[in-house]
């Protein structure tokens, strides 16, 4: 007996990945154009999974972790320094004409709206950087899916996030994965060092 995956429950009609191949069967390469009976005329693919596994997302995730490390190294400097000048600023309140007081604590303040910048740009860049790795590792997972597609002659691909239950031998998730990492074994991100580097 065919074993059987049981899946996320849902319509899977609702998102389908559909690959039209009209060059196929002209080309006459995939197995349904060789006329071999048992090719199947879909197949389905964990496209999280597929994303997820692949060795170009854990090279975006190392790279984003190490990222992360330094901004939060760096900002932890910035908040130690602004306690201290918050510190010594009450320590000399007292010596301190009004007028003074208040222009160092506009400084002082100015400074803290400065750093909660830096941070929020630290997320944002943090957040482009990997939105723009995983693009480029869905790009390349599609291209491999349509390609794997087309030297089986199969003309439907479904996301098995979508299907109810699903034949083993219909599911070519590790099989794209291989593929993808071949493809593309890591995305090397842009814009890391600099922001860190330049603040």
């Amino acid at each position: 007996m065919t074993a059987i995956h049981r899946v996320c429950p849902g319509w899977f009609l609702a998102a389908v990945l559909a690959l039209s191949l009209a060059t196929a069967p002209a080309a006459g390469q995939g197995r349904a154009a060789q006329g071999d009976p048992a090719a199947p005329a879909i197949f389905v693919i964990d496209f999280q999974a597929a994303l997820r596994r692949s060795s170009a997302a854990h090279s975006i995730q190392q790279q984003i972790d190490g990222a992360r490390d330094r901004y939060q190294d760096r900002f932890a400097v910035m908040e130690a320094d602004l306690r201290e000048a918050e510190a010594t600023l009450s320590r000399e309140r007292d010596a301190l004409s009004e007028e003074e007081f208040a222009t160092r604590r506009r400084h002082l303040e100015a400074r803290v709206l400065e750093a909660q910048r830096a941070v929020q740009e630290g997320r944002a860049t943090l957040d482009r950087a990997l939105a723009e790795g995983m693009a480029q590792v869905r790009s390349a997972l599609l291209e491999e899916v349509a390609q794997m597609a087309d030297e089986e002659g199969v003309s439907i691909v479904l996301d098995q996030a979508q299907v109810i239950l699903v034949s083993q031998n219909l599911d070519r998730t590790d099989q794209v994965i291989a593929r993808l990492n071949a493809r593309l074994p890591d995305v090397v991100l842009t814009g890391l060092d600099e922001f860190v580097d330049n603040r």
